[in-house]
């Protein structure tokens, strides 16, 4: 469920982004990031709960991903964990 509702977010986001490249409000623009980092979040969540992890409540505690990387190599190769602080740096903060 989890990954479907990520997917709607993003969905959301790239809409809300389109709408702000034609009519340039920020507040649009801030909204499509909003939606976006929901997105990523959710998506992050549903791949910890996959692997047995609890369900983060909390952005540290998203951090688990350095234990899943650890435990799983082909986890590692996708630098999830590098990609998850890159998204909330360009969408969140």
């Amino acid at each position: 469920m989890e990954l479907g509702e990520a997917r709607k977010a993003l969905r959301l986001a790239r809409e809300e982004l389109g709408k702000y490249r034609k009519d340039r409000e920020a507040l649009r623009l801030r909204d499509a990031c909003e939606k976006g980092w929901l997105a990523v979040t959710l998506a992050t969540d549903a791949l910890l709960v996959k692997y047995g992890y609890k369900r983060p409540e909390s952005y540290s505690e998203r951090r688990l991903l350095r234990d899943l990387e650890s435990a799983y190599p082909e986890v590692r190769r996708l630098g999830l964990r590098d990609r998850l602080g890159a998204r909330g740096c360009y969408l969140y903060i």
